[in-house]
């Protein structure tokens, strides 16, 4: 996401050494490919999702990478073109 001049990555994308958590990368691919960016991919990260029972997205990828990129196809399904 940019901020002016500066790209801006939200802290829970990452892990404790800075690389990118591995069970991010597909769910962030499929938003964006079906034109879900910026601050409505990360809303849609971070907040409870009736499409996870009330879970948060970046919390069940943890565990449950599938079932969570199962949720990012259907939420982002509506927008794809």
């Amino acid at each position: 996401m940019r901020h002016g001049e500066q790209t801006l990555a939200p802290a829970f994308q990452f892990t404790s050494d800075g690389s990118s958590r591995p069970g991010l990368r597909p769910l962030i691919a499929t938003l964006i490919a079906d034109g879900i960016d910026g601050w409505q991919l990360w809303t849609w990260l971070t907040s409870p999702s009736s499409l996870l029972s009330g879970e948060v997205p970046h919390e069940v990828a943890r565990t449950q990478p599938e079932r969570a990129l199962r949720a990012a196809r259907r939420f982002a399904a509506p927008n794809a073109s």
